[in-house]
């Protein structure tokens, strides 16, 4: 099976001497010369905005504006990312963007998104999608999974319509011949305290968004796509 690799880019903002060099209207001897806002286009406690904290907790201390983490989800990350391309290119405005840039045009949620309205700066995080449910479900396998999609509807979460988590679990389910009752939400944490919750069957995030929960013995990965 195909791995699907999510790539993060944080656009216009590195650490230190790079951090500097702004955005392509800032004066790279005055840049920041305002509040910088990092946006991220999922919800508080997800992959992406783990990282986008991690980093702006590194920048600021090299940084003599101050940086903040804002949270624009919907969309499969739509909303957080149309923020970013239509804002302002001084360098106030800062966009972490993964690969459903790419996708969710294609999937009606992220029209007028194009990859040229951004400059990526660099890549922070490649990750595969983990095939994950509750510890005490009775599905112990993928095969079990599978064999269970085939007699019932299976509820799984994902971090919205388009997103790469729900590609994988689709792409999933029509190698299996199956298919799954997909659900939506506005990034992984939520899908992932939906699933801890029983709300629903699965989820498809990525392994660093579960692995807390995992080690902590409430939740388990059937497979890694």
């Amino acid at each position: 099976m195909k791995k699907i690799l999510v790539t993060l880019l944080l656009l216009s903002l590195v650490i230190g001497s790079v951090f500097a060099q702004g955005a392509a209207e800032a004066s790279a001897d005055t840049y920041p010369d305002k509040p910088v806002s990092v946006i991220v286009p999922y919800a508080a406690g997800g992959g992406t905005d783990l990282i986008a904290r991690a980093l702006v907790d590194a920048a600021k201390g090299s940084v003599p504006r101050n940086i903040t983490v804002e949270n624009r989800t919907g969309g499969g990350g739509a909303v957080g990312m149309s923020y970013g391309a239509n804002a302002k290119a001084d360098g106030s405005v800062i966009t972490m963007i993964t690969v459903e840039l790419v996708t969710l045009p294609h999937t009606g949620t992220g029209a007028g998104l194009y990859y040229d309205q951004f400059k990526p700066i660099m890549m922070l995080n490649s990750a595969y999608s983990a095939v994950t449910v509750q510890a005490n479900s009775p599905y112990n396998t993928l095969d079990d999974l599978i064999a269970a999609a085939k007699t019932k509807s299976l509820r799984v979460g994902n971090s919205g319509v388009g997103a790469i988590w729900h590609l994988a679990a689709a792409g999933l389910g029509k190698a299996a011949g199956v298919e799954f009752n997909h659900i939506p939400f506005d990034g992984a944490a939520p899908a992932i305290t939906s699933l801890l919750g029983g709300h629903i069957d699965a989820i498809t995030v990525s392994y660093a968004e579960v692995d807390s929960q995992v080690r902590a013995g409430n939740l388990k990965v059937l497979a890694v796509l």
